[in-house]
């Protein structure tokens, strides 16, 4: 019976180096991914009560 194979990541790293590097104008900034991300905040400002208290 034979063996199965220890890990996936050794395959999965064969995989990644088959792909061709991208030139520079083709990898986004941070800040280009970060406008894609939407805005976690509540849009009517509202501020958790616990975080929002005042000593």
């Amino acid at each position: 019976m034979p063996a199965d194979a220890p890990s996936l990541i050794p395959s999965a790293f064969a995989q990644l180096h088959r792909q061709p590097d991208p030139g520079l104008q083709e990898v986004p900034g941070l800040l280009e991914r970060l406008a894609e991300v939407p805005d976690p905040r509540d849009p009517r400002s509202v501020r958790h009560a616990l975080a929002s208290r005042s000593r």
